[in-house]
């Protein structure tokens, strides 16, 4: 997983809807890493496809080992986030997720 870093615009979703954003991010499909809306603190790995922050973290490198750590998952391809949940629920593989990206975001 190979991450290129830009400066510009990307798109998130949030409770308001789609928002754009203009600053530093990373994109290594089928996620963006950007600056949390929640804590600007902290990095967001975000889907792309949807919008929504997967997990945040302290720092750039463990949000892009997260990334590499959960991105064999074929879940990640699907569209929209209910989607990815009813995928991920189906095969039994959302526990397993989950634990991996609350391993990293203790770092």
């Amino acid at each position: 997983m190979t991450w290129k870093r830009i400066n510009g615009m990307y798109r998130v979703y949030s409770g308001r809807g789609w928002e754009n954003h203009t600053e530093t991010h990373y994109i290594s499909y089928p996620f963006i890493i950007n600056r949390s809306r929640n804590n600007q603190n902290r990095w967001a790995l975000t889907h792309i496809a949807c919008g929504r922050e997967i997990g945040n973290f302290r720092l750039l490198k463990i949000a892009k080992e997260c990334g590499k750590a959960i991105e064999h998952y074929p879940h990640w391809f699907l569209p929209t986030a209910e989607l990815v949940l009813d995928s991920m629920t189906q095969d039994g593989s959302r526990g397993d997720i989950t634990d991996i990206i609350s391993t990293y975001r203790q770092q």
